[in-house]
């Protein structure tokens, strides 16, 4: 059943360039009603056709949506799922370098959520779309921690669930008065985190990859990704490894030239408490 969820909302993916959401309103409409119908609820293609300029599709010439690729299905029900990825778009120079096998190329990638239902006809459709945070573009599930006293693991857990699936109101609960986000005035960090994901600048993401990662635990205190309690230059493979694998290639070259790691980094005390999601120095 997820596959079968993420397999319509791959097959939605491949036919946003399809309809361009710009042009007159009765040929987006009329491209909507066939490239959409068979995969989108009636009741939502209904609300996309009356407002073309707010639907999914192509929007300009270049770059254009070329997929949709899907990072992770989570079951609601009986008959829904939510699925989160992200629209990739592409212009002709992604589709050069690929063609060259200069690997997966994007121009823009916009995370989205969706939820899939099954009909009364037992075909899945797309009931519910909307652009997400960025938490929903993490690639991969949480990998068991067997050293972790279980309150950690639980509040871990908590907090890599409540940033995939963009879920505010959780993290709220998770967060109490007096974790840090920052090293300057206090502020309200939910505030804080909505207002730069509303800014593009991703938040959910890195706060959901760093726990996936090695912790590293001293002072009562468990801390992702391990890497940052070393210098750089007392970083061993390993290290190197999960850096790269947070931060890509290009940006692991400029940190291997700085004394420390100041990007973001959380911590969870002993008892289960949330202590803070910083970054910088």
């Amino acid at each position: 059943l997820p596959a079968a969820a993420a397999g319509v909302v791959v097959a939605f993916g491949e036919r946003l360039a399809a309809v361009s959401t710009t042009g007159p309103a009765a040929a987006a409409r009329e491209a909507m009603r066939a490239q959409y119908g068979p995969l989108v609820a009636p009741e939502l293609l209904a609300r996309w056709q009356a407002e073309p300029a707010q639907a999914p599709g192509r929007a300009v010439s270049s770059p254009w949506p070329d997929r949709i690729a899907v990072r992770r299905v989570r079951r609601l029900g009986p008959r829904r799922f939510r699925v989160g990825g992200e629209v990739v778009s592409v212009s002709s120079s992604e589709v050069a370098a690929e063609t060259a096998g200069e690997g997966d190329r994007a121009a823009h990638r916009q995370p989205v959520q969706l939820e899939v239902v099954r009909s009364e006809d037992g075909a899945w459709r797309i009931a519910e779309y909307a652009d997400a945070c960025s938490g929903v573009s993490v690639a991969g599930e949480l990998p068991e921690q067997d050293e972790l006293p279980a309150a950690v693991a639980a509040t871990r857990a908590a907090i890599f669930e409540a940033a995939v699936t963009c879920d505010y109101a959780a993290l709220d609960g998770l967060a109490p008065p007096e974790l840090r986000y920052t090293f300057g005035e206090n502020v309200d960090a939910l505030a804080a985190w909505r207002r730069d994901e509303d800014r593009g600048e991703p938040v959910l993401r890195p706060m959901a990859e760093v726990l996936q990662l090695t912790p590293a635990h001293e002072h009562r205190l468990w801390t992702w990704p391990a890497f940052f309690t070393r210098t750089v230059a007392e970083w061993s493979t390993a290290d190197r490894r999960e850096a790269e694998r947070l931060l890509g290639r290009e940006e692991l070259r400029q940190v291997l030239g700085m004394e420390a790691y100041l990007g973001y980094r959380l911590g969870i005390a002993d008892d289960g408490t949330w202590q803070y999601f910083v970054a910088g120095d």
